[in-house]
């Protein structure tokens, strides 16, 4: 069981929330420049310190009646190509159907391939909480 430890807005439009061991999730509302930037700014200093550390880290990104637009696209574009190669991921996304699609469709295949990350999507928050205990099993943190 994941054990919340901070809890926090870093927007009016986002909720940043780190529960234990190592999962980060961001519940987005809006995707004006500012949410994206504050999300974006946060993302690069959690992947940065949990790769000088060696840490195994978890992406929660709930993505609550949100669209994709073309801001978003670009930094989701300039953090993948980002990630650092001795980077363990689980990235969970929660969306609906169609954002999920799209999201799948034109991001997917800009992840770096050099990183070790894995991503699924997911209909709710509970589906993404037990995927990420498997993977910390399988990964071994």
């Amino acid at each position: 069981m994941s054990t919340l430890i901070e809890s926090k807005s870093l927007t009016d439009g986002l909720l940043y929330q780190h529960f234990h061991p190592h999962i980060h999730a961001f519940t987005f509302t809006d995707s004006i420049r500012e949410t994206i930037d504050a999300g974006y700014d946060k993302i690069i200093e959690l992947d940065t310190y949990h790769a000088q550390n060696g840490l195994h880290i978890q992406y929660l990104y709930v993505l609550d009646h949100i669209t994709l637009t073309s801001y978003m696209a670009l930094k989701l574009q300039k953090a993948t190509a980002l990630t650092l190669a001795e980077l363990t991921e689980s990235i969970a996304i929660v969306a609906d159907t169609f954002l999920a699609a799209v999201i799948d469709r034109l991001m997917m295949p800009l992840i770096n391939q050099e990183a070790q990350s894995v991503t699924r999507f997911f209909t709710t928050e509970q589906e993404a909480f037990a995927w990420f205990e498997q993977r910390r099993e399988e990964i071994g943190y």
